[in-house]
């Protein structure tokens, strides 16, 4: 009603000023009598939005109403399922289910029987583990948060890239376990069993570790692309296919630990023990499969010359090694076991070769072998040297 009172105005002032003038407003009035129904037409239109958006407003709370009821019987059902789980899981078989990416937080599963699992994924924060044979899991990238994990047995079970942040692994058995990439922050491993422990690019160092265990960091490539890594090394580590680069492994215990193929020619400082057929000469690992060269490739440069020049090496066992641009000049190598070892571009002159072994040994590329002495040394084709006349020259 109040809307029309300038209307009716503007009518009145329209009348009046015809009657003066005494103009037709016939086309005046019929615009007036059109915005009049304009008028009409858009307050309909705004009664009807209004009553809409009334009803869409009664739709969505009756919509969050029904939300909040799902929310709280999926809250309960977890529940109850968490319940029913802790209540029976020591009979509930677990063994080889696939369960990547599940919420497991805050469950008891202690004593339940998990090995070969899949739990890639998932969230086991704050899950009692404790004393489950989880051996051969796969628990890759999952959160075990400040998991109960007392006295389980992780047995070669793949923890690559997991969260063990403030996890209890008190009396845990990790043997041959992959620990790649975890993160062990505030960990306590003293009382933990590590046999064959395999760990690379650890993200975060536990509190303590068993008695002759370390976790080193060191600069790997310092001299190429140089980068840092985190590793544990002890008695019984597995250090294989690893690049120990610069690290300091003075006064480490490595007498029982897996080297097949480490590459370690830069260490700052050796290792109080090594495994039978090993040593650490001037900073480098020899041993049997040891990579003690690089090849030419993207990361590294096209040369490295690493010498061992009259270095005693009386019975090393280089068997299968790769050895390639080594100075070993008037190095003594009797009884020496080089079968199968590649000694590419490397300088043997003056070398002791009395009763090694070079059977299969492979000698490219220009390798200097003047002064060498031959004596009862098995040819890399297989021949003797002293058959041969007192050389393996010509029998490479």
């Amino acid at each position: 009603m109040r809307a029309s009172v300038p209307m009716m105005v503007l009518i009145i002032l329209t009348s009046s000023l015809a009657g003066c003038s005494g103009t037709d407003t016939s086309d005046l009035e019929l615009q007036i009598a059109e915005l009049q129904e304009n008028q009409i037409d858009a307050n309909q239109t705004i009664q009807e939005l209004a009553q809409s958006n009334s009803e869409l407003s009664s739709q969505i709370s009756s919509m969050q109403q029904s939300l909040d009821s799902l929310s709280n019987e999926l809250n309960e059902t977890r529940s109850q399922l968490i319940e029913q789980i802790n209540s029976v899981n020591e009979t509930i078989n677990w063994a080889y289910l696939s369960l990547g990416d599940v919420n497991l937080s805050g469950v008891d599963l202690s004593g339940a029987n998990l090995t070969y699992i899949k739990l890639e994924y998932a969230d086991l924060s704050g899950t009692d583990l404790s004393y489950v044979d989880m051996t051969f899991a796969n628990l890759r990238n999952a959160n075990l948060e400040g998991a109960n994990l007392e006295g389980v047995d992780l047995s070669n079970a793949d923890l690559s890239g997991a969260t063990l942040v403030g996890a209890d692994l008190s009396g845990a058995t990790l043997d041959g376990a992959d620990l790649s990439g975890i993160n062990l922050t505030g960990v306590n491993l003293s009382s933990s069993s590590l046999v064959d422990f395999r760990s690379t690019y650890i993200r975060g160092c536990p509190d303590s570790m068993p008695m002759g265990w370390h976790c080193i960091t060191y600069l790997v490539s310092p001299n190429y692309h140089p980068y840092f890594k985190t590793i544990f090394a002890g008695p019984t580590a597995d250090l294989s296919d690893m690049q120990l680069g610069n690290a300091n492994l003075s006064g480490i215990d490595l007498s029982d630990a897996s080297l097949t193929n480490v590459e370690a020619y830069y260490l700052s400082a050796c290792p109080a023990l090594l495994p039978e057929y090993w040593r650490c000469i001037e900073g480098i690992l020899i041993g049997p499969t040891a990579r003690i060269g690089h090849y030419m490739d993207d990361y590294y440069p096209p040369f490295i010359v690493k010498n061992l020049s009259g270095a005693d090496l009386s019975g090393v066992d280089l068997t299968n090694s790769r050895m390639h641009d080594i100075n070993l000049s008037n190095a003594n190598l009797y009884n020496a076991n080089l079968s199968g070892a590649y000694l590419t571009s490397s300088n043997l002159s003056g070398a002791y070769l009395y009763n090694a072994n070079l059977s299969g040994a492979f000698l490219a590329n220009q390798n200097d072998l003047t002064n060498v002495v031959w004596t009862n040394t098995i040819c890399p084709d297989g021949t003797n040297s002293d058959d041969n006349g007192d050389t393996c020259e010509n029998n490479l």
